[in-house]
């Protein structure tokens, strides 16, 4: 009799435990994407390039505001979706999930921004050709997986006109990305034409620097445009500002965060050709 009543409550917990992690359909993940994102405007008509800036793992912050903000400073359109918002998670679930590797990979979540990109090329002041992706550490995987899926014939979850949204994709940035076990950017073997920019924390300890040199290295052995760059001495969320971010962040420094934005609005500039 106990052990009945042991496997009903396990079953009943398993159960429980699936439902929770159920994704929420493809049309209320993209009404989720879209009504969730929070959009900065440059000056002026356009229309603008623009920008998909992904948070990480602990979910959307100031320090994504802070980079929108530079971003519309720049010319460029910033629009910072909500990946845990969008699938009606709180900020503590989704940390638990999502930074644990238990869930939400980048290879899932890398269909958010196919439906911020269709978002995107539906706005009048946007230039549709023109778009580029942001990402930080998890964000930063899910952009550099992005890739390598549209090659590879993309994921389960993917819209059937996604390789049509991918290609108005112009560019790539990874600022302290993860780049390791089960990354599709670093497992499979992949050539996009979309040139990408790493910015990495020379003393992180938090992703593995080597692993994502490694996958750099290799893209550029197959005639791929990327570009890395490494600050020395500092760690993960170096741009983080503690006071703007709950105490998120001990890395920060102000001087390498000006830099990286700086070098970031001039990759842009580059590739995307304003």
């Amino acid at each position: 009799m106990a052990s009945t009543m042991l496997r009903r409550i396990w079953l009943a917990a398993i159960v429980l435990l699936l439902a929770s992690c159920a994704e929420p359909s493809a049309g209320e993940l993209r009404q989720g994407i879209v009504g969730n994102a929070e959009i900065w405007r440059p000056a002026g008509k356009g229309p603008h390039a623009a920008v998909i800036v992904l948070h990480g793992c602990g979910g959307r912050y100031p320090h994504e505001a802070d980079w929108a903000a530079a971003l519309a400073e720049g010319g460029y359109l910033a629009y910072v979706p909500d990946s845990f918002a969008a699938r009606g998670w709180s900020r503590t679930r989704g940390r638990r999930t999502t930074c644990n590797g238990i869930g939400l990979w980048g290879r899932e979540r890398a269909v958010d921004v196919l439906h911020a990109l269709d978002a995107l090329r539906r706005m009048p002041e946007v230039d549709g050709a023109r778009i580029a992706v942001l990402g930080f550490s998890h964000g930063g995987w899910t952009a550099f997986d992005l890739l390598a899926l549209g090659q590879n014939g993309g994921w389960d979850n993917w819209p059937a006109d996604g390789a049509t949204r991918l290609a108005a994709l112009r560019a790539a940035i990874g600022v302290y990305p993860y780049c390791g076990f089960a990354a599709r950017a670093a497992e499979d073997s992949w050539t996009s034409p979309v040139p990408m920019l790493i910015l990495q924390a020379e003393s992180d300890r938090t992703v593995s620097n080597a692993e994502c040199q490694a996958m750099a290295e290799r893209q550029r052995g197959r005639g791929v445009d990327v570009r890395l760059h490494a600050y020395a001495g500092l760690g993960h969320g170096f741009d983080f500002d503690p006071a703007r971010n709950d105490g998120y962040s001990r890395n920060f420094d102000a001087a390498a965060t000006r830099d990286a934005m700086r070098r970031v609005i001039d990759f842009l500039d580059e590739t995307m050709r304003k």
